[in-house]
């Protein structure tokens, strides 16, 4: 519905606003869920609340508003498969296939505090798929948490088209982020590969500058595929080349 350009950060950035803690938290847990693509645009600067007190400041385009779940029908095919379950096939399949060897975080998708994806790594993917509808767009997004090496992030993947009579999202760069780059698909896609400023804020610990990063494909049918990945350290979890390639996967479709 909605795996954040969630989630990053502010070097070189105007300082945050004051906020309201608690429509932060709500904010982010929303962004989890569904993928933070509210307007369908970049544009905006995002602070968000870790539940134990840390907090993480984040500037980039992406706006702070989310998409809300859409009532899409989950009609089966003809294999018997249902919309969900064939997007959740091709979300893996296309990881797999990218970024081989991944292993998850069980239970802790939709938690916004980085020190409670300590559990245990396995190799079975905890992977929720969800739709989701907003004023400019709608589509479909997995998220989970996952593991390489000592290297935790949430990661999701957002498929998604515009309305009618919307306007399709500039491929550019806005300026604010730490590195941003655009380039050409083999078929026309436009692509561009983000990393947000960030610092995540653990009570009583130095302060950390997370890995976060967003590869946004645009395909010329309209639809954008987004691949974003949150660390909870300062190491990325992946490559640009890797989410690039994850992005550009052909499987990755509205069903």
């Amino acid at each position: 519905m909605t795996y954040q350009e969630i989630l990053d950060e502010a070097i070189g950035a105007p300082p945050a606003p004051a906020v309201d803690l608690d429509q932060i938290i709500g904010r982010e847990a929303r962004r989890a869920r569904r993928r933070r693509v509210g307007a369908y645009g970049l544009s905006a600067v995002t602070v968000l609340a870790v539940a134990t007190g840390a907090s993480v400041l984040v500037t980039e385009g992406t706006s702070s508003t989310g998409p809300a779940v859409g009532s899409v029908s989950p009609g089966a095919s003809a294999d018997g498969r249902t919309a969900e379950a064939r997007v959740r096939s091709a979300m893996l399949a296309a990881l797999d296939r990218s970024a081989p060897g991944l292993r998850w975080v069980s239970g802790v998708e939709h938690e916004n505090d980085m020190a409670e994806w300590s559990g245990p790594a396995v190799a079975e993917p905890s992977w929720p798929v969800n739709p989701f509808s907003h004023l400019s767009a709608s589509g479909w997004v997995g998220h989970g948490v996952a593991v390489r090496g000592d290297v935790r992030a949430r990661l999701s993947i957002e498929i998604s088209r515009p309305k009618a009579g919307q306007p399709a999202e500039p491929a550019d760069c806005s300026g604010s982020e730490r590195a941003c780059e655009t380039s050409r698909g083999p078929n026309g896609e436009r692509i561009r590969v983000v990393d947000l400023e960030a610092r995540y804020m653990p009570p009583g610990r130095p302060v950390i500058r997370p890995g976060d990063r967003t590869v946004d494909v645009f395909r010329p049918d309209g639809t954008r595929v987004r691949v974003a990945a949150m660390s909870r350290s300062e190491e990325f979890l992946l490559t640009a080349a890797e989410m690039t390639a994850i992005a550009l996967d052909p499987t990755l479709s509205l069903p």
